[in-house]
């Protein structure tokens, strides 16, 4: 292993303790209230060290923003996993969004409570679901006469209802009938969204918090 190989490994290493502090920081206090001396002290590091890795607070919170997102993506590609049936990937990636925010308080905490960008991770919902809502007109299993107004009504409805799994309003038991009710939004009629919805499957236990990069990379290796 070169030297620099070795350093890039351990600027890795300290980049992800930063992150990890953020998360434990966050869990006990608003992103608002937390600053740079907090993040260090929580991550052992000297106080000035922070700026080698982020240069303010709103970045490294953006960072671990965007490790929420590649660990949601990486959840939602490993649940429908050779899969083509875009109707039921649609249906499997939806219950396994809703069923981590149902299943692990801390991600809705880390999402609702704490500061998290939401704007970010609607972005990254929305993404994804253009891409498999596209595809899924391609197959002839979706219909939708306007793609920009769909994707709104989507992403705007998974978030409520994972907002609303982490306030306790809807039991997770709710999740099949919900995933059917934005199926039918896609042209996919009752009969079979139901079906779609509640098709076996095994939901992936997530990655435990906090994350870091080294962890969701051997998640990945693991897949």
């Amino acid at each position: 292993m070169t030297a620099n190989v070795m350093m890039a490994k351990k600027r890795d290493r300290t980049r992800d303790k930063l992150l990890i502090a953020v998360q434990e920081l966050l869990l006990e206090k608003p992103a608002a209230n937390l600053s740079i001396k907090d993040i260090a002290h929580q991550a052992e590091m000297v106080h000035g060290s922070f700026y080698n890795y982020f240069e303010s607070v709103h970045e490294v919170i953006q960072g671990v923003a965007e490790l929420f997102l590649r660990t949601h993506a990486c959840l939602a590609d490993k649940i429908t996993q050779g899969i083509d049936d875009k109707a039921l990937v649609f249906a499997l990636k939806t219950r396994q969004t809703l069923f981590l925010i149902g299943q692990e308080p801390k991600y809705g905490h880390l999402l609702f409570d704490a500061g998290l960008p939401v704007d970010q991770f609607v972005m990254g919902l929305r993404l994804g679901l253009r891409i498999d809502i596209e595809q899924g007109i391609k197959q002839g299993r979706f219909v939708c006469a306007d793609l920009e107004l769909t994707l709104s009504l989507l992403a705007g409805g998974i978030l409520g209802l994972a907002l609303d799994l982490h306030r306790h309003i809807l039991p997770v038991e709710r999740i099949e009938a919900a995933t059917a009710k934005l199926l039918e939004q896609l042209g996919v009629d009752n009969k079979e969204a139901q079906q779609l919805a509640h098709y076996p499957t095994q939901f992936i236990t997530p990655v435990t918090l906090p994350l870091s990069n080294a962890k969701l990379t051997e998640f990945i290796r693991g897949c």
